[in-house]
């Protein structure tokens, strides 16, 4: 829209071509069977999400401009944990917390690359508390067990 002075209204251009940068990983990071996410993998990030990816050997205009607008969309991305196979304690960004993502514990190495379905229960798959405190500190063990366990979500989904 051209506003009466003959401006278009963006303030901050930078800003705005960012978002809509970070509009297109954000559509990479969710429609992983899309040609353009399918083509984009395989030749920049075929071992990682793109969150995790790097700028890689000759990267085209258009792989180098997304990538940018990354840290941007990492401040505003949590990961569902699901089953918590693939989710990792220490690297991923999945707790609901301020700034989003962001654990201020210090992960004992044993536990920095493990993954989420570790700190479940083996016998109902709900948080095993006595670890998650043995691990977090402060506020983040009462927020790990506010996230819905697997009990509850399989609950949830049998009565509905």
């Amino acid at each position: 829209m051209i506003l009466p002075n003959g401006l278009l209204g963006f303030r901050q251009l930078e800003d705005f071509n960012t978002s809509l940068l970070a509009k297109q990983a954000f559509r990479l990071l969710h429609n992983p069977q899309s040609l353009t996410t399918r083509v984009l993998k395989a030749k920049y990030y075929p071992n990682c999400s793109i969150l995790g990816a790097s700028l890689g050997t000759w990267p085209s205009y258009t792989w180098r401009s997304i990538l940018s607008s990354i840290p941007s969309l990492k401040k505003r991305v949590l990961l569902r944990i699901g089953d918590g196979a693939t989710t990792i304690i220490g690297v991923n960004p999945w707790l609901p917390s301020a700034p989003p993502g962001s654990i201020a514990s210090v992960i004992p190495q044993s536990w920095a690359f493990a993954t989420i379905n570790t700190l479940f229960r083996e016998d109902d798959k709900s948080w095993d508390e006595d670890k998650i405190y043995s691990i977090f500190n402060e506020e983040e063990p009462k927020i790990i067990c506010n996230i819905l366990d697997m009990k509850s979500i399989m609950s949830h989904l049998l009565t509905t």
